[in-house]
Order: structure tokens, then sequence, then C-alpha cells
């Protein structure tokens, strides 16, 4: 599923970008919070989090795009985001 949000749409969320270095930073403190299970860490203050994919020694310079907020979860829900399957 690829979903389609207008970039005006996008940009009244709050967002975080995360650098390479970064993401592994955040990974491996919140690995040592919550242990070698599954992880579920919410940055309350951001509506997206973009960051580079990190973990198990691999790294993917893509950005993935972490909705976390109510306002968020409202947009993507929302008739303005085009829903393409593909």
């Amino acid at each position: 599923m690829e979903l389609v949000v207008k970039n005006l749409d996008y940009l009244k969320l709050h967002q975080e970008a995360f650098d390479l270095h970064y993401a592994q930073l955040e990974r491996e403190k919140i690995k040592r919070m919550q242990g070698n299970g599954p992880r579920d860490y919410v940055y309350d203050f951001f509506d997206i989090i973009q960051s580079p994919i990190v973990g198990k020694g691999k790294y993917n310079r893509n950005l993935q795009h972490k909705w976390q907020s109510d306002a968020a979860e409202d947009l993507l829900n929302s008739d303005k985001v085009q829903r393409i399957v593909k």
C-alpha cells in the first residue's frame, strides 16, 4: 500500500529527522531500555520521525517515516490521503 500525502498537509505536522549516526545511537538507547525483544518506543513530542533504517548490523540510508501521533494518524486516515494498492 502506498500512501500519498500532499506536501502542505505533511508540513503541518511536527517532524524530526535523524541522520544515520543519531539513528544508531537512538536504536542502542532504546535497546538498552527495552531489552532484546520487540521494542515499541514513541517520541511524544513529534508527529513524524524520519530516519534511516538501522538494525542487526545492517543499515539502509533510505528514510523511513514513523507516523506516531494522533495528528499523524488522523491525517493518514483522512480523505486527504490517496491510497494506492501495489
